[in-house]
């Protein structure tokens, strides 16, 4: 499985994989962009199970009783096995903790399915049905994949107010690729209705968490003042950002023709914006 994350750009799919493995012995609801956290989980062994009762045999040998493995540790020990190439053992590993309900696991298996890795038939409703029930419990990497299917009609029918739904879900998480959706859909009125005031917002968003591609499109919203007031200032540092920290050959271009439209006071200005940004992002 891939351990890197690819955006989805417009059109484009993404496919995301959880790399990061969850702390023993627990589980959680809420999500890094690739490291799954946790929250508390049953314990390992349940004792209640290991030795009943027996108020009419108290000399009686409990049979022996293998504990079940938790949730968590079944997704870690999935992870182990497969960063040691044992991508069957792993496939195993998922599948019994996606039945304990953790959320990572079942994400994993759609993608799993989806790419039919570990020798599994590809299969996107089995996806879809894997993808759903990690966004239902909120994790926002499946709650972006439902969006990139719901755009496509991939293994569900192609509904832009249901790819919408699932893009807000996990933009409201901070997950990065879904701010930029947004963006892209309030400004095109898929499955919403266009305001570029809304668009520019979400743009901002993901501008300002270092993804290019929002930089760029909220460059071009500053120098037109579409949805926000004009600004060259701002539209040059944006570019400058993009071109800089994202190799945006758009960005690079866009930025260059800017020069011969500002004044050099302006372009000293939009430099310093850009290297207190820069600055700014290497603290957080």
């Amino acid at each position: 499985m891939m351990c890197n994350m690819v955006p989805c750009i417009a059109a484009l799919t993404s496919a995301f994989t959880i790399g990061c493995a969850l702390f023993e012995g627990s589980e959680k609801q809420s999500t890094p962009t690739t490291a799954p956290s946790t929250t508390s989980t049953t314990n390992l062994v349940n004792n209640s199970i290991l030795i009943p009762i027996l108020e009419t045999n108290l000399t009686k040998i409990p049979a022996h009783v293998v504990p079940e493995i938790n949730g968590s540790a079944l997704f870690n020990q999935a992870l182990e096995l497969e960063k040691s190439g044992k991508l069957n053992e792993a496939l195993m590993s998922y599948i019994k903790a996606a039945n304990q309900n953790v959320r990572e696991a079942q994400y994993n298996l759609g993608y799993m399915y989806e790419e039919g890795e570990a020798g599994l038939k590809p299969d996107i409703s089995l996806a879809v049905k894997w993808y759903r029930k990690a966004a239902e419990k909120n994790l926002p990497e499946a709650q972006h994949m439902l969006g990139n299917l719901y755009t496509e009609g991939r293994g569900v029918p192609e509904d832009y107010i249901a790819a919408a739904k699932w893009y807000n879900k996990a933009a409201d998480q901070n997950f990065v690729f879904s701010q930029y959706q947004m963006g892209i859909l309030y400004s095109v009125g898929q499955g919403v209705e266009i305001s570029p005031e809304t668009s520019s917002k979400w743009f901002l968003k993901a501008a300002k968490a270092g993804m290019p591609e929002a930089q760029y499109q909220l460059g071009q919203l500053y120098i037109i003042g579409k949805g926000i007031e004009q600004n060259l200032v701002k539209a040059y540092m944006w570019m400058n950002i993009a071109a800089l920290r994202g190799k945006h050959q758009e960005a690079l271009n866009t930025k260059r023709d800017l020069l011969s439209q500002m004044k050099p006071d302006q372009v000293t200005a939009a430099q310093i914006a850009t290297t207190e940004f820069l600055r700014s992002l290497k603290k957080d």
